[in-house]
């Protein structure tokens, strides 16, 4: 009885050690890095271990000799890269990363790697600022400060590209996931989606990009939810055949809310929409959004717009708008109010994220095949043609090419231009000088103010020294005349050999007056280069 006693004491006692030694193995692993054994503890300063987390501080940080634990972080989140395997997440201290600090760009996000900073703050003190060239499979050659890939994670960063036609985040494929960041102080755009890319980008600040807060392109299925957008051209640029759902964002005080153009078919669900200085809502071409029907209203709340609520004047559908705060008399072209007429849509879309926003019953709506778009052998974003019909804004930047800003009547012409347009000026401004960046962005993101600024004013009519090149279009009927504004907002009237024209510009290169002739004809529009 006493040697049982004995036995079980001892069985106890060993299957107690064992447990406990199996908690403290798999408690270290999973904190920091790996134990090594007692022979390779020296050689853990030079090596980079396997770890599940990787610390990074630019300041007190070391690329050479550290191995990315807490207590000895890396320098550049470069590095970082380098070494993280799936499943790693890199932490991020306060501070700039930027190429005075070693990083090289673009920074190429892994598959199943997270980059985190302060979620909290949206990443106030952290900061990654650059841009490096990056080869897309879509539209070649980019300058981009991050290209998201797989199911990656970046939280808590402010990230900012001043470099010229600087994108801030480029995703192009898989579901990677975007929350709780700024982005700031990019010349061209904030985010860039396009392919088949379904992001997740959520809770962030857009305020302050040279040309969009983000543009989605492509057939793009992003999820854009809860952020806000600011003091830009366009908040939100749909494009291509991109059905995005908009759910639920603040967006203010830029040139024009959201675009939606070409055969896009966008969601939009409970977005405040309001002092935009020209129209909350615009709408071209072939483009469907849903901005609610009987099964779901639409819940967003337009108001203070300077021009239009909803501007569909441009487009070829009836949109499809019921259950919004909107007021009537604050709408162009046709717009359903009432719910008779139901969007056409995919249902997938519909269905597959945010049932919470998105009423059940929208299952049951039928599904009609979406129109299609030619195709193009020049697929360019923002600065060179994406396809036929489709309009963009392009940032002003020390060597950019620029036109007036869409609109429908005239307005003060600046920060940013149509698509098609090369990289040069056009038109010359009075002082023959190049657009520079809008006062309000500078270099240092830290310095970037939200508040909008008035552009320089830039006219139509002046031209350089040596041959002219008057760009005219016939444009007859008002709608004709309103789609010329929309291209060229201060283009005007005129009288040639009798005939009522309108003049979109003058320009000393043949070229560029070509490169605007031919945005006119892909929207359907006559028009022709007079030289003089």
């Amino acid at each position: 009885m006493r040697k049982s006693s004995i036995y079980s004491v001892l069985f106890g006692t060993v299957i107690f050690t064992t447990i406990t030694a199996a908690l403290v193995s798999v408690s270290s692993n999973v904190a920091i890095a790996q134990i090594l054994p007692i022979s390779d503890r020296n050689k853990s300063e030079n090596s980079i271990s396997q770890v599940n987390v990787l610390f990074v501080n630019p300041s007190i940080g070391n690329d050479t000799k550290a191995n990315g634990s807490e207590s000895a972080p890396l320098k550049t989140i470069t590095q970082a890269l380098r070494v993280a395997k799936a499943n790693t997440e890199i932490r991020l201290a306060k501070g700039t990363y930027s190429a005075e600090m070693g990083e090289e760009f673009p920074l190429i996000i892994k598959q199943g790697v997270s980059i985190q900073g302060d979620p909290g703050s949206q990443g106030k003190d952290i900061i990654i600022q650059g841009g490096g060239e990056y080869l897309s499979r879509y539209y070649g050659s980019k300058n981009i400060a991050i290209v998201g890939t797989g199911n990656a994670k970046l939280a808590g960063l402010t990230i900012t590209n001043p470099t010229p036609r600087g994108y801030g985040l480029w995703i192009e494929s898989d579901r990677p996931v975007v929350e709780n960041n700024t982005f700031t102080g990019s010349t061209q755009d904030g985010v860039a989606v396009m392919g088949n890319a379904a992001p997740q980008i959520r809770n962030n600040n857009f305020y302050g990009n040279g040309a969009n807060g983000i543009t989605i392109s492509g057939t793009s299925q992003a999820q854009i939810e809860q952020n806000t957008f600011q003091n830009t051209g366009f908040g939100i640029n749909i494009a291509q055949n991109a059905s995005p759902q908009i759910i639920a964002n603040k967006i203010s005080g830029n040139r024009t809310g959201i675009v939606v153009q070409a055969s896009s078919s966008p969601v939009l669900r409970n977005n405040s929409i309001f002092s935009n200085k020209e129209d909350g809502l615009v709408v071209i071409a072939k483009a469907i959004p849903d901005l609610g029907n009987s099964s779901s209203p639409g819940g967003n709340q337009f108001s203070s717009n300077g021009r239009y609520d909803i501007n569909a004047a441009s487009a070829t559908q009836q949109v499809s708008a019921y259950g919004n705060n909107l007021a009537s008399n604050r709408i162009a072209g046709k717009v359903d109010l009432t719910a008779t007429a139901a969007p056409v849509k995919p249902l997938s879309l519909l269905t597959r994220r945010t049932p919470t926003l998105l009423n059940s019953r929208l299952q049951r709506e039928t599904v009609t095949p979406q129109p299609t778009v030619p195709n193009t052998d020049s697929q360019e974003l923002n600065y060179v043609q994406i396809q036929p019909g489709t309009i963009e804004f392009t940032a002003p930047g020390a060597a950019s090419q620029s036109s007036s800003l869409p609109a429908l009547q005239p307005a003060s012409t600046g920060n940013s231009a149509l698509l098609p347009v090369p990289p040069d000026q056009i038109p010359a401004s009075k002082t023959g000088s190049p657009y520079m960046l809008p006062p309000g962005l500078s270099q240092n993101p830290a310095t970037i103010q939200p508040t909008p600024q008035t552009p320089p004013q830039i006219t139509a009519t002046t031209t350089q020294t040596g041959s002219r090149y008057r760009v005219i279009v016939e444009a007859v009927t008002p709608k004709q005349q309103e789609l010329v504004k929309f291209i060229v907002s201060d283009a005007f009237q005129t009288n040639r050999a009798g005939k009522q024209v309108m003049q979109a510009g003058i320009f000393s290169d043949r070229n560029k007056a070509k490169n605007l002739v031919r945005q006119f004809k892909n929207n359907g529009l006559k028009a022709e280069v007079i030289m003089e």
